[in-house]
């Protein structure tokens, strides 16, 4: 037990001071007999008295002296990065998806919680690539969540039942904010991309159109249809030699039958878009705005001579209407972005005449190609004032009934598509892909559309913010760590403290700052 000691020592003046110091008397095995440790020293003995009562301070300060030995005895017994499963959580119970998950376990009978391993699958996704098994054996210690003894064989097991049930939980999040009031969307988004196998063969890969670059390798298709907000309604995986018009159609098919969208407009960029695709969409009667290239599309010139006048959308997009022979064209314009190619067309052609003077080869260079005339190292002046026509512009074609303010805002969100595939694969780690039989395939690829849903929740929600991405989500997140401990045969569970980027994603997010010990 700690008790109160005075310590009296002599300065160099001569004089005598008086401490006051709470010590504690313990055995010492090593030299086999009573030592006495300091555990703090309170103040100078004169200094004390002048503020009150000697005997009260010393009995609250021995109680303080007590919790202080308990604190030096304490055991700590577990700590990881918190922030992660504790936002992510969170966004996991907002969505629903906690619930829905709760009742397939009762439902099925399942003799693990269905909710936390998927939880756990998708977690990892968001924070860590890697195997599963490396993620159970290392990264799941280092992360704080309270797994309940979740086992290996769990995550196999709940990844079957997540694809046998794959067409209800998409329908369930489809649904579960949609009402009599609430307008279904009108405008679909969708679009495709591959990934690739290495090493084994699975049962769905095969060689196709590689988005990858690798042709050598045999790959998996996969789709994903996007809402106005870029939320996730739909996706599915196709052996890699699917051609897309005929993914696009079957998409088109189970959005109007099992989710109701009674309109599906195929938004594309000029990397998709050919004759024999605009004459199948319009034998098929599907809608579409489709991005036209503006070098090599016959139809260019005639959209961009004919007369007429711009409609302002916003600041940076302006909107000419064009008909040629029946087919609908938009001619849009940037200001900022025309005088951007400018810039850079007069910095190219200064080192182009440089270059031609000096009588350099220029054959190697493309950007310096489009300006020579052919088989020349002549500057070609028409070539020069044809691309300064161009500067700032683009061509859509669509068939549809939308204005021309709502074609062309609809084609500036195709960013939402890239923006799913990029973090599909770059930031969720879609690939590597651990799996060779289509079923584990097939749900591995649905985890990865899960933990993307919960990020484009999560960015929504925060309002689409350009200076917050999910890297820096998860490094602010990452900031935040837990520990728990024992302290006299109880245990308490502290965080660190947090960071104010941290405390700032979390209050964006509309949830309050975790407390900073709580009793187990």
């Amino acid at each position: 037990m700690p008790w109160v000691r005075l310590n009296t020592q002599k300065r160099k003046d001569g004089r005598e001071v008086t401490y006051v110091q709470i010590v504690r008397t313990y055995w010492d095995k090593t030299v086999g007999r009573p030592r006495q440790k300091v555990l703090c020293t309170l103040g100078r003995l004169d200094k004390m008295t002048e503020d009150g009562n000697l005997v009260s301070i010393a009995n609250k300060l021995l109680e303080a002296a007590g919790k202080l030995e308990a604190m030096q005895e304490a055991e700590a017994h577990q700590m990881g990065f918190w922030g992660p499963s504790y936002l992510f959580f969170r966004l996991w119970q907002d969505c629903g998806l906690k619930e829905l998950f709760d009742k397939l376990t009762r439902r099925l009978k399942l003799p693990y919680d269905l909710s936390q391993v998927l939880f756990e699958l998708v977690l990892q996704r968001m924070v860590e690539s890697g195997s599963k098994l490396g993620w159970f054996e290392t990264f799941r210690e280092s992360h704080w969540f309270d797994w309940q003894g979740a086992e290996l064989h769990h995550y196999y097991q709940a990844m079957d039942v997540l694809i046998r049930h794959k067409e209800e939980i998409e329908k369930y999040l489809y649904f579960k904010d949609r009402d009599l009031f609430t307008p279904r969307p009108s405008l679909v988004f969708f679009d495709t991309t591959s990934t690739y196998f290495e090493g084994s063969r699975c049962e769905l890969s095969d060689y196709g159109y590689s988005r990858d670059r690798r042709p050598d390798r045999e790959q998996v298709l996969i789709g994903v249809a996007l809402d106005e907000r870029g939320m996730p309604l739909y996706h599915q995986v196709w052996e890699g030699g699917k051609v897309d018009r005929d993914a696009f159609l079957e998409t088109v098919r189970v959005l109007k039958g099992a989710f109701g969208v009674q309109r599906v407009i195929l938004v594309a960029d000029r990397g998709c878009v050919s004759t024999g695709v605009i004459e199948w969409l319009e034998q098929e009667g599907l809608e579409y705005i489709l991005g036209m290239r503006l070098r090599g599309f016959r139809r260019a010139e005639e959209v961009l001579c004919r007369a007429g006048r711009y409609s302002e959308v916003r600041d940076d997009l302006l909107v000419k209407e064009v008909k040629v022979d029946g087919e609908r064209y938009l001619l849009c314009y940037n200001p900022q972005e025309a005088e951007r190619e400018a810039r850079k067309r007069e910095e190219i052609l200064r080192g182009l005449y440089e270059k031609v003077r000096e009588g350099k080869a220029l054959v190697g260079n493309r950007g310096y190609r489009r300006y020579l005339k052919p088989q020349s190292f002549e500057i070609d002046e028409e070539k020069v004032r044809k691309e300064a026509r161009y500067d700032g512009k683009w061509i859509l074609r669509t068939n549809t009934g939308l204005c021309g303010r709502e074609v062309a805002l609809a084609y500036k969100d195709l960013w939402k598509v890239e923006r799913v595939f990029r973090e599909l694969k770059e930031v969720l780690a879609l690939r590597p892909i651990y799996h060779w039989k289509e079923r584990r395939v097939r749900a591995h690829v649905f985890i990865c559309f899960l933990a993307l849903y919960l990020e484009r929740y999560l960015m929504v929600k925060l309002g689409e913010p350009e200076d917050w991405g999910h890297s820096r989500v998860v490094r602010a997140l990452k900031k935040l760590k837990r520990a728990e401990v024992e302290v006299g045969g109880r245990r308490y569970r502290v965080r660190t403290e947090i960071p104010d980027e941290t405390v700032e994603l979390l209050r964006r997010a509309g949830y309050g700052i975790p407390p900073r010990v709580e009793v187990v």
